[in-house]
């Protein structure tokens, strides 16, 4: 009986000082989590998600020893920055402005950065030149492709500048230059003008079409149970024919489809005679 007492006046107080480590342990854990200041952008929707994504400053919050000093550094750049994102959204003459102060009770961070940014005017496509070179630039047969690249050019005349829409468009021209004849076109050059002033852009790219490149002989690889006639047969694609993307996936999917073989890959070897 006696043994049983002491054992019950001991456990009782080594409960209470592991219960006080553990409470120690996670109050620790939430000091070391919690961040070093807290963002706060106030600004309209396309231009504060842009800002919450790609902002370098947001991935300092998690260096918890930064003091004031090394913060108000680090927003000296987050104003470039801020501008520089903007930018990509057709906004070059924005206001921004940036703020650091204690942040209020019950706050999860010490201090709160503000960012208040009126974007501005945005940017419009003042006017638009697309050139060529290479073979594509002479050749009468080439002329509707042409037109096609520059009636197809997305980002005409009065539409908003951005980055993206400026990326997408040369994609596109790239992509039908390329989709016939010229199987290895490419962008020469491309050059974005922004009047801040105007709030304008006025857009050139020259695309060089490399040489004009014609079908030859079908190399055949990887055949075990079936001949070349039967590739040939199915894929349809005649020597001395334009270069065709369309062409060369439609026969892919013709032998993919024939149930002949488990997998078919068509590529254009350009490292002989065009």
């Amino acid at each position: 009986m006696i043994r049983r007492g002491l054992a019950r006046e001991v456990f009782a107080p080594v409960l209470c000082v592991c219960a006080f480590l553990f409470a120690q342990c996670l109050q620790a854990q939430d000091q070391r989590l919690a961040p070093a200041f807290e963002v706060d952008i106030q600004a309209p929707a396309e231009a504060k998600t842009t800002l919450q994504r790609h902002l370098e400053l947001m991935r300092y919050r998690e260096l918890t020893d930064l003091d004031n000093t090394e913060l108000n550094r680090l927003l000296v750049a987050a104003e470039q920055n801020a501008r520089e994102l903007l930018g990509t959204l057709g906004y070059f003459s924005p206001d921004v402005a940036l703020a650091l102060q204690d942040a209020p009770p019950g706050s999860v961070a010490p201090r709160r950065v503000t960012i208040t940014v009126q974007p501005g005017p945005a940017t419009l496509v003042r006017n638009v030149a697309i050139d060529f070179l290479g073979a594509i630039r002479e050749d009468p047969s080439s002329a509707a492709q042409r037109e096609a690249i520059r009636s197809n050019w997305p980002l005409q005349a009065g539409l908003r500048f951005t980055q993206v829409a400026w990326d997408d468009a040369k994609a596109q021209a790239l992509r039908l230059l390329g989709a016939t004849r010229y199987a290895v076109g490419q962008i020469a050059s491309s050059r974005a003008e922004i009047d801040p002033l105007t709030h304008s852009a006025s857009l050139a790219v020259t695309l060089d079409s490399g040489p004009a490149y014609r079908l030859g002989q079908t190399r055949v690889s990887g055949l075990v149970h079936y001949d070349t006639a039967l590739v040939e047969r199915l894929a349809r694609l005649n020597p001395g024919a334009d270069y065709d993307q369309t062409r060369l996936l439609e026969a892919q999917q013709r032998l993919q489809d024939s149930g002949y073989f488990d997998s078919v890959f068509i590529t254009l070897d350009t490292t002989g005679e065009p």
